[in-house]
Order: C-alpha cells, then sequence, then structure tokens
C-alpha cells in the first residue's frame, strides 16, 4: 500500500528525530525512544522520549497543476518530550533545542514539504514521587497532495 502524503511526512519527521543523540552532535539521546500517536501512559523506562501526533490538517488552497487538481494544507503536529531526574527542566530545554535543530536540518523533509511553521513550545514539570518534565512544540506543516487521491 502507497503511504499518503500526511504518512510520508510524518514518517520523515520521525527518522529525523531518531538522528538525535549525542554521537550525532547533539546534546541529548533524546531520540533513542520516538513514537506515533502513544495513547498509553508513558512509563518511567521509556523515559527520555519523543511522541509525535499529527492531528489537524486544513486546506489552505487548490489549483491545477499540469492538469491534476492538487491542494496544498496545513498539517497541526504536536511534538511531545519527556525526560526525567533532577534536572529534568534543563534537560528538556536542550531536547527541545535538539528538536528544533534536526528539522532544521532540512525543512523541506526531502522535497515533501512546502514550509513549517512553528507556531509555539512549552515547558511543564511534575514535582511529586518523580520528577519528569514535559515540553510540547506544535508545528504547522505546510504540504502539497492530490485533491481527491493521494501520491
Amino acid at each position: 500500500m502507497i503511504p499518503t502524503q500526511r504518512e510520508k511526512i510524518i514518517d520523515l519527521l520521525k527518522l529525523r528525530l531518531e538522528e538525535i543523540r549525542m554521537a550525532n552532535g547533539y546534546r541529548t539521546n533524546v531520540g533513542e525512544h520516538v513514537l506515533i500517536w502513544r495513547v498509553s501512559p508513558i512509563t518511567e523506562s521509556e523515559i527520555p522520549c519523543i511522541i509525535i501526533q499529527d492531528t489537524i490538517v486544513e486546506p489552505i488552497s487548490e489549483k491545477s497543476v499540469s492538469s491534476m487538481q492538487v491542494l496544498d494544507a496545513g498539517m497541526n503536529v504536536d511534538i511531545l518530550c519527556y525526560t526525567k531526574g533532577g534536572s529534568a527542566v534543563r534537560e528538556l530545554r536542550d531536547s527541545l533545542y535538539d528538536i528544533y535543530k534536526a528539522i532544521g536540518k532540512d525543512v523541506s523533509f526531502d522535497n515533501n514539504v512546502i514550509d513549517v511553521e512553528i507556531l509555539s513550545d512549552e515547558i511543564t514539570a511534575e514535582q511529586e514521587d518523580r520528577k519528569i518534565a514535559v515540553g510540547k512544540i506544535a508545528l504547522r506543516i505546510k504540504f502539497r497532495t492530490r485533491k481527491w487521491e493521494d501520491e
């Protein structure tokens, strides 16, 4: 089965984030656990990790290109990042930096993406029995696809 353009972009994003390792010149190893749409609770042994969630796709414009109807669309993607330990928030800041750096290597994702817009990022921390920090980067990824039939 041929993947949709949306699936292709999410798979490329996952591969890119999996490159985040200190051995590859990053500050952290958060790329060791990259998951797509994990909905069950994260266990402490899985942290640090990244979860990718593609949420909304909205049409931006339609046009005809070479007698084919195409749709430019914007896909909202949340990238959640979990860190733990005594310096969880500091580690999270470094992880968010690494995520931005990895995405910035090639924002076209091998010419599958028109543009990547940063909507926001945020940090929260739990202070109960364990110290866990969670960060979220919200992106809008603009891409082109066939209007009625994906490539």
